[in-house]
């Protein structure tokens, strides 16, 4: 195998961090699912999907089960498929701890996103059961982020690494999700056939941004029944992701980074990351 430029892998490691990070706030929309998985389910939907009540759903809801979210590690492999090419890019940690000894029981959440030697690391509270956001902590590349929450209030520093933080204190139009964990706000949703919601989340560099949730079909992947979900950030900006029936795991995630370009994060099995 050829050497690989370095500023191609730069440009990688870029793409892997805006798609695998941010968690959907990316640019370009995607009209349909691009594996096989995804067509079956589509082509399940109800017809009376598009005729749904939306769901607006806050922090705090009561709609929101957070006890189905499972404690433990979850690792999905990362891969961008670009012009016909299929490219792995490094992997993504996810350990969830049900945190009872508080004065409020959190979600404690610890992601690290690996690509070689390089790691970014992110790790949040939220309040249980209805995974208000409470506090963030950031080690990426470049720059570390904190940031509490409290209500529509948002404090904290932004900084590059080993340089004191510019102050953030910013009041929220809307109550919001923190965007980094807008995956776990879906996987704890009443999801069914027809099922429509809505939420806000924030992101540090984005703002608030309004995420639309419709369950478009059912089908099975990697031996388990899973609900096709599609998810609209902002105007017309979509992902899809598919979530078991039964477990509420997140089995995979499909976001266009640009036009040419789609990052699939996929869901690594047990026994599969035990061999490694």
């Amino acid at each position: 195998m050829g050497h690989t430029h370095p500023d191609r892998n730069t440009r990688r490691w870029r793409m892997l961090r805006r798609g695998a990070f941010v968690l959907g706030l990316v640019s370009s929309g995607m009209n349909r699912p691009l594996s096989g998985q995804g067509a079956t389910g589509a082509a399940s939907a109800s017809p009376s999907v598009a005729q749904a009540t939306v769901t607006m759903i806050v922090p705090g809801d009561t709609a929101l089960r957070a006890q189905r979210l499972a404690a433990g590690t979850q690792v999905f492999a990362l891969t961008l498929f670009r012009d016909g090419d299929e490219i792995p890019v490094g992997r993504l940690r996810d350990v969830l701890v049900h945190d009872s000894t508080a004065s409020v029981p959190m979600l404690r959440r610890t992601l690290t996103t690996e690509r070689g030697t390089l790691q970014l690391t992110d790790s949040t509270d939220s309040a249980e059961p209805g995974l208000a956001p409470l506090r963030r902590r950031s080690q990426q590349q470049n720059r570390r982020v904190l940031l509490e929450f409290s209500g529509r209030r948002v404090r904290g520093s932004l900084a590059p690494q080993d340089v004191p933080g510019v102050p953030i204190d910013t009041t929220l139009p809307v109550a919001a999700f923190d965007a980094g964990n807008w995956d776990l706000v879906l996987r704890a949703l009443p999801l069914a056939i027809g099922y429509t919601a809505q939420f806000a989340a924030y992101d540090v560099d984005a703002g608030v941004r309004r995420y639309q949730v419709q369950v478009t079909g059912q089908t099975t992947l990697h031996g388990e029944a899973a609900w096709v979900v599609k998810l609209v950030i902002g105007r017309g900006r979509e992902s899809y992701v598919w979530i078991g029936k039964e477990t509420a795991r997140l089995l995979q995630l499909e976001t266009m980074l640009n036009e040419s370009t789609m990052l699939r994060q996929v869901l690594v099995p047990a026994a599969t990351e035990r061999a490694r």
